[in-house]
């Protein structure tokens, strides 16, 4: 019986080329930091799917929850994901102080894989309204 699925790396292995898969370290596959501090997230049930998207929500001890909506095409090698971050939480959060939208731990590199990073949304400027 395979373990059930829980974070984005779980379902990013899936798309993984070579033996990075293994090389993947655990982890939600993104990071949020509030006063510096980096966030610890635990799944609140076993993945689901939505047609061709892997559906998981996950929340941190702050009162945040994340939900994640991952494609994975292993055949060409890549994934698309998103998050959305809410606040759940009785009362409201310190300002975050970092969002890393992708953030994998790659174990035992020797020779460093092609990675492509992209992230929208929000303004440069970190003001509010834009």
């Amino acid at each position: 019986m395979s373990e059930p699925t829980r974070t984005v790396v779980d379902i990013l292995r899936r798309a993984a080329p070579g033996d990075l898969a293994d090389r993947l370290r655990n982890g939600p596959g993104f990071g949020v930091r509030v006063a510096e501090r980096l966030l610890s997230w635990h799944s609140l049930e076993e993945a689901g799917e939505a047609g061709d998207r892997t559906l998981l929500r996950l929340a941190s001890d702050r009162g945040l929850e994340a939900a994640v909506q991952v494609r994975v095409e292993p055949e060409a090698g890549f994934a698309v994901y998103r998050t959305t971050l809410t606040n759940t939480g009785g009362a409201a959060l310190q300002p975050l102080t970092a969002l890393s939208p992708l953030l994998l731990s790659i174990g035992d590199i020797r020779t460093p894989p092609r990675v492509m990073s992209s992230s929208g949304g929000g303004d440069p400027g970190g003001g509010y309204p834009p």
